[in-house]
């Protein structure tokens, strides 16, 4: 796969996933029912207003873009430096996000909710 072509793609991947985000702002908390009682029996078809305009981003875009600036900085940083593989950073992240069965909803651990 040459260079271009991997670049469109990740690039094709974030925009995307702002587009999905935004098309989803206006119905994050919704139920199936809300939203066909509010778009009809076909759901949603366009933006809708979410967080004072149409078309907003939530924070899941905001995240999704933070990471990649994360990981591109640990490439920059391997390449320059040789030190903070990109690989390494991101089974760190991946290891910080795996499940914990001693973790509620929101990360909290159970021992520290009292």
């Amino acid at each position: 796969m040459t260079e271009k072509t991997v670049l469109d793609r990740i690039r094709g991947t974030l925009l995307g996933g702002a587009v999905g985000d935004a098309l989803g702002a206006g119905i994050e908390f919704l139920g199936l029912a809300e939203i066909r009682q509010r778009f009809g029996p076909t759901g949603l078809k366009d933006y809708v207003p979410a967080y004072g305009r149409r078309g907003a981003i939530t924070d899941d875009t905001q995240m999704s873009l933070f990471t990649a600036e994360g990981l591109i900085r640990a490439w920059v940083r391997m390449q320059e430096r040789g030190i903070c593989s990109v690989p390494g950073r991101n089974s760190s992240c991946l290891s910080a996000l795996a499940p914990d069965p001693g973790r509620a909803a929101g990360g909290i651990r159970h021992r520290d909710r009292h």
